[in-house]
Protein backbone atom coordinates (compact mmCIF):
# COMPACT_ATOMS: atom_id res chain seq x y z
CA UNK A 1 0.00 0.00 0.00
CA UNK A 2 2.68 2.13 0.99
CA UNK A 3 3.94 1.60 -2.62
CA UNK A 4 1.18 2.92 -4.37
CA UNK A 5 0.48 6.03 -2.14
CA UNK A 6 4.19 6.98 -3.30
CA UNK A 7 2.98 7.08 -6.81
CA UNK A 8 0.52 9.79 -5.67
CA UNK A 9 3.81 12.09 -5.21
CA UNK A 10 5.06 11.39 -8.89
CA UNK A 11 6.11 8.30 -10.44
CA UNK A 12 9.74 8.46 -12.48
CA UNK A 13 11.45 6.44 -15.11
CA UNK A 14 13.89 3.32 -13.40
CA UNK A 15 16.60 5.03 -14.85
CA UNK A 16 16.43 8.84 -12.92
CA UNK A 17 19.12 8.00 -10.35
CA UNK A 18 21.65 7.21 -12.75
CA UNK A 19 21.11 9.87 -15.87
CA UNK A 20 20.05 11.99 -13.55
CA UNK A 21 20.59 11.68 -9.99
CA UNK A 22 24.25 10.74 -9.81
CA UNK A 23 24.86 14.04 -12.22
CA UNK A 24 22.91 16.58 -10.18
CA UNK A 25 24.97 15.18 -7.14
CA UNK A 26 27.72 15.26 -7.84
CA UNK A 27 28.14 18.46 -10.96
CA UNK A 28 31.81 18.21 -12.21
CA UNK A 29 33.21 15.33 -10.22
CA UNK A 30 30.74 13.40 -12.42
CA UNK A 31 33.62 12.45 -14.61
CA UNK A 32 36.04 11.40 -12.23
CA UNK A 33 33.25 9.27 -10.56
CA UNK A 34 32.90 7.81 -14.31
CA UNK A 35 37.12 7.53 -14.62
CA UNK A 36 37.07 6.20 -10.87
CA UNK A 37 34.54 3.66 -11.71
CA UNK A 38 36.31 2.49 -14.84
CA UNK A 39 39.91 2.20 -13.52
CA UNK A 40 38.54 0.54 -10.22
CA UNK A 41 41.75 1.24 -7.97
CA UNK A 42 39.48 1.36 -4.90
CA UNK A 43 37.95 -1.16 -2.85
CA UNK A 44 34.91 -3.28 -4.66
CA UNK A 45 33.08 -2.59 -1.75
CA UNK A 46 32.87 1.00 -1.72
CA UNK A 47 31.46 0.82 -5.04
CA UNK A 48 28.95 -1.79 -4.11
CA UNK A 49 27.60 0.36 -1.12
CA UNK A 50 27.46 3.35 -3.74
CA UNK A 51 25.30 1.61 -6.53
CA UNK A 52 23.21 -0.70 -3.99
CA UNK A 53 21.32 1.54 -2.61
CA UNK A 54 21.09 3.33 -5.78
CA UNK A 55 19.87 0.30 -7.81
CA UNK A 56 17.18 -0.87 -5.12
CA UNK A 57 15.38 2.43 -4.81
CA UNK A 58 15.59 2.83 -8.81
CA UNK A 59 12.78 -0.22 -8.32
CA UNK A 60 10.73 1.78 -6.51
CA UNK A 61 8.25 4.53 -8.95
CA UNK A 62 8.51 7.73 -7.03
CA UNK A 63 12.02 8.71 -6.66
CA UNK A 64 13.68 12.07 -4.97
CA UNK A 65 17.21 12.57 -5.13
CA UNK A 66 17.28 13.01 -1.65
CA UNK A 67 16.62 9.16 -0.95
CA UNK A 68 19.93 8.56 -2.26
CA UNK A 69 22.23 11.25 -0.55
CA UNK A 70 23.95 8.83 1.43
CA UNK A 71 25.89 7.42 -1.72
CA UNK A 72 27.51 11.05 -2.00
CA UNK A 73 29.74 10.68 0.49
CA UNK A 74 30.93 7.61 -0.60
CA UNK A 75 30.89 8.15 -4.02
CA UNK A 76 34.03 11.10 -3.53
CA UNK A 77 36.25 8.37 -2.48
CA UNK A 78 35.52 7.35 -5.97
CA UNK A 79 36.29 10.80 -7.05
CA UNK A 80 39.40 10.70 -5.04
CA UNK A 81 41.94 8.21 -7.01
CA UNK A 82 41.50 9.84 -10.49
CA UNK A 83 41.73 13.11 -9.18
CA UNK A 84 44.80 12.41 -7.24
CA UNK A 85 46.20 11.13 -10.54
CA UNK A 86 45.64 14.11 -11.90
CA UNK A 87 47.21 16.08 -9.96
CA UNK A 88 50.61 14.20 -9.25
CA UNK A 89 51.19 12.27 -12.69
CA UNK A 90 54.29 13.68 -14.36
CA UNK A 91 54.80 14.03 -18.21
CA UNK A 92 53.22 16.22 -20.72
CA UNK A 93 50.06 18.30 -20.41
CA UNK A 94 50.90 18.76 -16.78
CA UNK A 95 50.37 21.93 -16.47
CA UNK A 96 46.84 21.48 -18.26
CA UNK A 97 45.61 18.43 -16.33
CA UNK A 98 46.01 20.87 -13.12
CA UNK A 99 44.67 23.88 -14.69
CA UNK A 100 41.82 20.95 -15.63
CA UNK A 101 41.29 20.03 -11.91
CA UNK A 102 41.19 23.75 -10.64
CA UNK A 103 38.43 24.63 -12.94
CA UNK A 104 36.66 20.93 -11.71
CA UNK A 105 36.84 22.49 -8.37
CA UNK A 106 35.54 26.12 -8.80
CA UNK A 107 32.73 25.13 -11.31
CA UNK A 108 32.33 22.94 -8.11
CA UNK A 109 32.69 25.82 -5.67
CA UNK A 110 30.41 28.66 -7.79
CA UNK A 111 27.81 26.00 -8.03
CA UNK A 112 27.10 25.37 -4.64
CA UNK A 113 26.89 28.70 -3.24
CA UNK A 114 24.86 29.60 -6.26
CA UNK A 115 22.27 26.45 -5.47
CA UNK A 116 23.09 26.88 -1.47
CA UNK A 117 22.82 31.14 -1.05
CA UNK A 118 20.67 32.32 -3.81
CA UNK A 119 18.38 29.98 -5.84
CA UNK A 120 15.43 29.19 -4.85
CA UNK A 121 15.80 30.54 -1.21
CA UNK A 122 12.31 32.34 -1.53
CA UNK A 123 10.62 30.10 1.37
CA UNK A 124 13.14 29.73 3.29
CA UNK A 125 14.13 33.71 2.92
CA UNK A 126 9.83 34.29 3.71
CA UNK A 127 9.66 32.32 6.81
CA UNK A 128 12.98 33.45 8.22
CA UNK A 129 10.97 37.29 7.81
CA UNK A 130 7.95 35.39 9.49
CA UNK A 131 10.03 34.43 12.48
CA UNK A 132 11.86 37.78 13.20
CA UNK A 133 9.88 39.65 16.25
CA UNK A 134 8.74 43.10 14.81
CA UNK A 135 6.82 40.85 12.30
CA UNK A 136 5.70 37.53 14.30
CA UNK A 137 4.00 40.22 16.77
CA UNK A 138 1.62 41.18 13.93
CA UNK A 139 0.50 37.52 12.81
CA UNK A 140 -2.04 35.86 13.81
CA UNK A 141 -2.30 33.37 11.12
CA UNK A 142 -0.63 32.14 7.55
CA UNK A 143 -2.28 30.12 4.96
CA UNK A 144 0.40 28.86 2.49
CA UNK A 145 -0.83 28.99 -1.19
CA UNK A 146 1.56 27.24 -2.85
CA UNK A 147 2.47 23.25 -3.78
CA UNK A 148 2.31 22.08 -0.76
CA UNK A 149 5.61 21.24 1.39
CA UNK A 150 6.99 24.48 -0.12
CA UNK A 151 8.42 25.95 2.66
CA UNK A 152 10.55 24.68 5.52
CA UNK A 153 7.45 24.69 8.02
CA UNK A 154 7.59 25.15 11.67
CA UNK A 155 11.58 24.14 11.42
CA UNK A 156 12.57 27.85 11.05
CA UNK A 157 10.18 28.95 13.26
CA UNK A 158 10.91 27.42 16.84
CA UNK A 159 11.11 30.34 19.53
CA UNK A 160 13.73 29.17 22.27
CA UNK A 161 11.63 28.43 25.67
CA UNK A 162 8.57 28.12 24.41
CA UNK A 163 6.69 24.85 23.78
CA UNK A 164 3.54 26.41 21.63
CA UNK A 165 3.75 27.89 18.29
CA UNK A 166 3.05 31.33 17.90
CA UNK A 167 0.75 31.26 15.62
CA UNK A 168 -1.59 29.17 13.30
CA UNK A 169 -0.50 28.03 9.64
CA UNK A 170 -2.37 26.12 7.24
CA UNK A 171 -1.05 24.61 3.87
CA UNK A 172 -2.67 23.20 1.23
CA UNK A 173 -3.41 19.19 1.47
CA UNK A 174 -2.11 16.75 -0.99
CA UNK A 175 -1.73 13.90 1.34
CA UNK A 176 -2.74 10.65 0.35
CA UNK A 177 -5.57 9.87 2.19
CA UNK A 178 -7.38 13.13 1.58
CA UNK A 179 -10.30 12.94 -0.63
CA UNK A 180 -9.26 16.30 -2.32
CA UNK A 181 -6.26 17.35 -3.70
CA UNK A 182 -6.07 21.03 -2.65
CA UNK A 183 -2.37 21.84 -4.02
CA UNK A 184 -3.43 20.43 -7.47
CA UNK A 185 -6.74 22.53 -7.29
CA UNK A 186 -4.81 25.56 -6.34
CA UNK A 187 -2.35 25.44 -9.39
CA UNK A 188 -4.64 24.93 -11.95
CA UNK A 189 -7.28 27.74 -11.07
CA UNK A 190 -6.00 30.19 -8.19
CA UNK A 191 -8.85 32.17 -8.60
CA UNK A 192 -11.15 29.41 -8.27
CA UNK A 193 -9.48 27.95 -5.69
CA UNK A 194 -9.59 31.47 -3.53
CA UNK A 195 -13.50 32.15 -4.05
CA UNK A 196 -13.91 28.42 -2.76
CA UNK A 197 -11.69 28.97 -0.02
CA UNK A 198 -12.34 31.80 1.04
CA UNK A 199 -15.81 33.88 -0.25
CA UNK A 200 -17.85 31.49 -0.31
CA UNK A 201 -17.44 30.91 3.86
CA UNK A 202 -17.46 33.75 4.49
CA UNK A 203 -20.33 33.53 7.55
CA UNK A 204 -18.00 30.74 9.69
CA UNK A 205 -14.29 31.92 8.38
CA UNK A 206 -11.66 33.65 9.65
CA UNK A 207 -9.67 35.63 7.48
CA UNK A 208 -5.70 34.88 7.87
CA UNK A 209 -3.58 37.71 9.07
CA UNK A 210 -1.21 36.53 6.37
CA UNK A 211 -1.31 34.53 2.93
CA UNK A 212 2.32 33.44 1.40
CA UNK A 213 2.19 32.81 -2.58
CA UNK A 214 4.25 32.16 -5.41
CA UNK A 215 4.42 35.27 -7.74
CA UNK A 216 2.95 33.12 -10.55
CA UNK A 217 0.17 32.06 -9.28
CA UNK A 218 -1.10 35.49 -7.86
CA UNK A 219 0.36 38.01 -10.50
CA UNK A 220 -3.19 38.11 -12.89
CA UNK A 221 -5.09 41.32 -12.59
CA UNK A 222 -7.99 39.19 -11.75
CA UNK A 223 -6.08 37.15 -8.59
CA UNK A 224 -4.86 41.04 -7.79
CA UNK A 225 -8.22 42.46 -7.66
CA UNK A 226 -9.85 39.45 -5.44
CA UNK A 227 -7.18 39.91 -3.03
CA UNK A 228 -7.51 43.70 -2.64
CA UNK A 229 -11.45 43.13 -2.33
CA UNK A 230 -10.58 40.86 0.26
CA UNK A 231 -8.55 43.71 2.24
CA UNK A 232 -4.85 42.07 1.40
CA UNK A 233 -1.90 44.00 0.01
CA UNK A 234 1.32 42.93 -0.36
CA UNK A 235 4.04 43.61 2.44
CA UNK A 236 6.85 41.62 1.17
CA UNK A 237 8.48 39.99 -1.71
CA UNK A 238 11.45 37.65 -1.85
CA UNK A 239 13.52 36.23 -4.94
CA UNK A 240 12.92 32.57 -6.04
CA UNK A 241 14.29 32.10 -9.32
CA UNK A 242 14.46 33.98 -12.24
CA UNK A 243 10.67 34.70 -13.40
CA UNK A 244 9.18 33.95 -10.00
CA UNK A 245 9.42 34.94 -6.00
CA UNK A 246 7.32 34.36 -3.08
CA UNK A 247 4.76 37.41 -2.43
CA UNK A 248 3.75 38.05 1.53
CA UNK A 249 -0.05 39.64 1.73
CA UNK A 250 -1.05 40.82 4.98
CA UNK A 251 -4.40 41.50 5.89
CA UNK A 252 -5.65 45.31 6.26
CA UNK A 253 -8.58 44.71 8.96
CA UNK A 254 -7.39 42.85 11.80
CA UNK A 255 -9.40 40.40 13.35
CA UNK A 256 -11.50 41.52 17.11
Amino acid sequence: RDVYKRQLYGTHPWHRYITQGLPAMLGSFTPLFISGLIRGRHPKLITLLVLWPILVFSLLPHKEFRFVYPSLMLSMLICAEPLVSLMRKAGSWVLIRRFLVIIIMLIQLLTSVFFGLFYQRGPVAVMEHLRSTEVMSTISSVDFLMPCHSTPWWSQLHIQGTSQPPFSMNFLDCSPNSPVDESALFTSNPEAFFRSRYLNNMSSFVWPSHIVSFERFVSSSSMLSLLSSSHYTQCASFPHHPGDQVLLFCHDIKPS
